[in-house]
């Protein structure tokens, strides 16, 4: 530890603390407020964090003004873009480029131009910046962070982005709109002895004033790497959905708990593995099965066939109650060469070499131009199930 913010009230405690642990007093920092003759949180934000005393600025990054420069694609109205591109501003000085929407060539061309430092991405841009055929000539050596969150990074698409950089990890999070940001975060290697020093697969751990549990079906705990539905509390936390009682008591327990929806395991270390959106889970004769896991299996296919993925759940021939895998998927360049059955054929015969049979995709595969995605990079799993049940039953009405 090297400095300590305490509440004005906790002055007291926080400088017997300080003597405890061989603190300097000078270190003991005002969290909100002021104090006379100490300082505080506010004081810092305005000087930009940059007292030499504090030392808690890193060096000026490699840009013409010497600060942070980062990209604004998220609509500046969620919670992604609101804390990244407007709330974290006040924090300290910093230029944002602001770009309508995701365009990957542009995003490419803005880097070099800006140099810029840093990123938070979602797994669906990271896997378009990658299949670029533009990705290996840009020059990202003007990074010096690069944060990913939103859904399940793949450890594939991690490696290969990784390998053009020159940092020593990525900010990895989980956050929803509910939680105002983030609840979870990947730490930087050596925080707390190393203790939770970062693990492939892991999302992180819990960020402070949060508490956290995995929870069974029956609402009681699960044990250590046991999945279940992740639950977090924390004042950050919303208090319920604008008119929509049910959505809030479904949702918002009356004990400050707020399910997430999101099935995970936790180790003993206190880091959190994510495993799938609980209704994205379907259930194949009896078997839970991951639309995630596989996509993943078919990004994994050597030949490159694909550009993109997306697998979920229709109804089945054998049983009309039971939704099967169906994948939609797009076409690389290499894929173009060759016909599209050819290509279903492969990655069917792909999948039953590389999973259980309950994941496989028993509801086809179809070839589209691209997988429908919301602002931030998610994928659109209704849409495509929507247009596929109006085309083989007629018409769908949306439910809200």
């Amino acid at each position: 530890m090297t400095h300590l913010f305490v509440s004005p009230s906790l002055l007291p405690q926080g400088l017997a603390v300080a003597d405890a642990i061989g603190l300097p007093q000078d270190n003991v920092l005002i969290l909100q407020g002021s104090i006379p003759g100490r300082r505080s949180l506010d004081e810092l934000a305005d000087l930009g964090w940059s007292a030499p005393a504090v030392g808690l600025k890193p060096k000026p990054p490699k840009t013409p003004e010497g600060i942070p420069v980062t990209l604004g694609y998220a609509p500046l109205y969620h919670v992604l873009g609101f804390c990244v591109n407007i709330a974290r501003c006040f924090l300290q000085p910093s230029t944002v480029v602001v770009i309508p929407k995701w365009d990957t060539e542009l995003v490419f061309k803005l880097i070099e131009c800006w140099k810029v430092t840093s990123m938070v991405l979602v797994p669906a841009y990271v896997h378009m910046m990658v299949h670029s055929p533009s990705f290996k000539r840009v020059d990202f050596s003007s990074l010096a962070t690069v944060a990913c969150g939103a859904a399940y990074l793949p450890s594939e698409l991690r490696q290969r982005f990784s390998s053009r950089l020159s940092i020593p990890w990525w900010v990895e999070t989980f956050g929803m709109s509910e939680l105002t940001g983030a609840g979870l975060m990947a730490t930087p290697p050596g925080l707390f002895g190393g203790t939770v020093d970062p693990k492939p697969g892991s999302t992180g751990i819990l960020i402070p004033n949060f508490e956290g549990r995995v929870v069974r079906e029956d609402g009681s705990d699960t044990d250590y790497d046991e999945p279940g539905e992740l639950w977090l509390r924390g004042p950050a936390i919303a208090l319920g959905y604008w008119r929509n009682e049910q959505a809030t008591r479904e949702t918002f327990l009356p004990d400050g708990w707020m399910r997430t929806g999101d099935r995970f395991t936790m180790d003993r270390q206190g880091r959190f593995y994510y495993i799938e959106r609980i209704k994205d889970t379907l259930k194949v004769s009896g078997t839970q099965v991951s639309p995630s896991e596989i996509e993943d299996k078919i990004l994994e296919h050597p030949d490159a066939l694909i550009s993109d993925v997306a697998v979920a759940g229709v109804e089945g021939v054998r049983m009309q109650d039971e939704l099967v895998p169906r994948a939609w998927i797009v076409l690389s360049d290499k894929g173009r060469t060759a016909e599209a059955d050819y290509i279903a054929t492969v990655l069917d015969g792909w999948v039953k070499s590389q999973l259980s049979r309950p994941k496989w995709l028993r509801g086809g595969i179809e070839v589209v131009d691209e997988i429908p995605k919301s602002p931030t990079g998610k994928v659109l799993r209704r849409v495509l199930q929507d247009r596929h049940k109006t085309r083989n039953f007629g018409t769908v009405r949306a439910k809200l």
